[in-house]
């Protein structure tokens, strides 16, 4: 009879053959899993967090001490390379207010209608009612083209 290989669990795991043994050891191997991947994350956590106080520790230091939150080396990084924050340009410090931004805002343009009221078939459709469209008349084959509400006219 073969033997299974490495990756191929054994028959008895799929309950082909319960063992009650074999069961229970691998219901203990499962749980042994779980609880080392548990105890994993509970470990990362506490790093974290020792972590996170020594940083919140140093800062409160580093202001209780009158210096800056950040020391010069990353105030100077962040500004070469980071957000800035200041809002001033470098050499202007001394300026009288901080920098002015310039956007260029675009203004939401609708299509002039096409349609006029005249053109409107009237049909009770609650579907083209629910869609906010409407039935004209047109000079393409076909005779009627299905539109946005928006782009029929107000006129006669």
């Amino acid at each position: 009879m073969p033997k299974p290989t490495p990756t191929q669990p054994h028959t008895g795991t799929y309950g082909l053959f319960d063992d009650p043994d074999e069961t229970a050891q691998t219901t203990a191997l499962a749980e042994a899993h779980e609880l080392h991947r548990l105890e994993a994350v509970i470990r990362r956590q506490k790093r974290h967090d020792r972590y996170q106080q020594a940083k919140e520790a140093k800062a409160a230091r580093r202001l209780a001490s009158g210096k800056k939150e950040r020391s010069r080396f990353f105030a100077l990084f962040f500004g070469v390379f980071g957000g800035g924050g200041s809002g001033y340009r470098r050499g202007t410090v001394n300026a009288a207010g901080p920098e002015v931004e310039y956007r260029i805002v675009r203004k939401v343009s609708l299509p002039e209608p096409v349609y006029g009221r005249e053109d409107v078939y009237g049909v009770d459709s609650l579907w083209l009612r629910e869609c906010a469209m409407v039935k004209v008349w047109s000079k393409d084959p076909g005779g009627c083209h299905i539109v946005p509400g928006s782009m029929v006219g107000k006129g006669a």
